[in-house]
């Protein structure tokens, strides 16, 4: 089985190390015995802004040693003996791309992108699905694409074969009354183990270690700083109500966020820069209490957030939020505040957690939860559709 993969995000953020679902999907596909060959295409432009990021960071312009075709518009570079990634700024060219790398007639198309839909009518007579890590019609950085996103959505729903998506809160707002399967996040667990020394993060906890803070308890966020993610009077709340703890916010910031308000308080330290996905395992390791001080709104409802998982894998207490369902899983191994007076409470008492066999329990709860498995379950019911 051949595979023309439409990513959500592009190669070189994968190569910088920022490393989301569609990079596990494909490497996880890589490893299918199955599976032959994969074209993964970069994020296709929707607008001027995504062109010229595109055609600048992939280095359309510029053949490199991977590079096996190359036109004004577009490059192609083999990664591996299955994987082929295409980097363009023009959609016409994947035709002649498939012809080139010879994609069996049969391969199936999975796309990631809800803004493209072209691939429905070039493809039609190939077997079609679509995957969904979240609504992006509920995602602030599109709202002025919300109408467009959802009709979109309709019309990818009524020509996919299966659709998968992470949350039974997608399955049961947008994809409804469609053939839809929840596959959710995974964790790697031997990754999370083994940690990696890194000089960033070191720097990081050696200015905690170099202050006042030195011996309190660390309580650590991991991800991105967004305004329609981040529930940032929660979060300010608990800060004010624990000043002998020592909160370490990490992450880039998105939007127009107010993060840079929390250095008022001498118990922050912001590290406000992307934390490669090999650092995390290690700064991880010197979070006390990890936090998902989420929203709970719809566009949070719809995912799975990864960082549960990577917490969990680690045995680290967890205070969050109700992000959706899901979350209710693990209740008896986390705190799940339903407000802020609850939020700021639960990290106090996860501070003192007293039983050490929690740690164990959390481990084991995600031991069942790899990419492996979860993204096998997709290539199984792609395969026997």
């Amino acid at each position: 089985m051949d595979v023309l993969n439409f990513n959500m995000t592009s190669w070189f953020e994968w190569e910088n190390d920022m490393i989301d679902r569609d990079y596990h999907i494909i490497f996880e596909m890589e490893k299918d015995y199955r599976i032959n060959k994969i074209i993964s295409v970069d994020f296709l432009p929707f607008n001027f802004r995504s062109l010229v990021r595109e055609f600048i960071k992939a280095k359309i312009y510029k053949k490199d040693s991977e590079t096996i075709m190359r036109g004004l518009f577009f490059k192609v570079n083999r990664k591996s003996e299955k994987i082929y990634s295409v980097h363009t700024i023009n959609p016409f060219c994947i035709k002649k791309i498939i012809r080139k790398i010879d994609l069996d007639n049969n391969f199936i198309v999975i796309n990631h992108n809800p803004f493209f839909t072209k691939y429905i009518k070039w493809f039609k007579n190939n077997k079609l699905f679509f995957e969904a890590n979240d609504n992006w019609a509920e995602n602030r950085s599109f709202k002025k694409y919300k109408k467009r996103l959802l009709k979109k959505y309709n019309y990818i729903a009524n020509n996919s074969k299966k659709i998968f998506v992470v949350s039974k809160n997608l399955d049961e707002t947008i994809f409804s009354d469609f053939n839809t399967y929840i596959i959710p996040n995974g964790v790697d667990i031997e990754f999370f183990k083994n940690s990696i020394k890194s000089f960033r993060v070191d720097n990081i906890i050696s200015e905690i270690k170099n202050s006042e803070f030195k011996n309190s308890k660390i309580i650590g966020y991991c991800g991105i700083l967004k305004s329609d993610r981040i529930n940032l009077s929660l979060l300010e709340f608990a800060i004010k109500n624990n000043p002998d703890k020592l909160f370490l916010i990490t992450g880039p910031v998105f939007d127009d966020i107010k993060i840079n308000n929390l250095n008022n308080y001498k118990n922050v330290k912001l590290h406000l820069s992307f934390i490669k996905n090999n650092e995390k395992p290690y700064l991880y390791s010197f979070f006390d209490v990890c936090l998902i001080p989420h929203l709970t709104g719809d566009f949070i409802k719809s995912m799975d957030p990864m960082k549960l998982y990577e917490y969990l894998a680690l045995g680290k207490p967890i205070v969050t939020t109700k992000i959706n369902e899901k979350i209710n899983e693990f209740k008896n191994l986390i705190y799940i505040a339903d407000n802020k007076l609850e939020f700021s409470h639960y990290i106090e008492k996860a501070c003192i957690e007293y039983d050490k066999s929690l740690k164990i329990q959390r481990i084991k709860a995600v031991q069942d939860k790899s990419w492996e498995k979860e993204i096998s379950k997709m290539v199984e019911l792609m395969y026997n559709s």
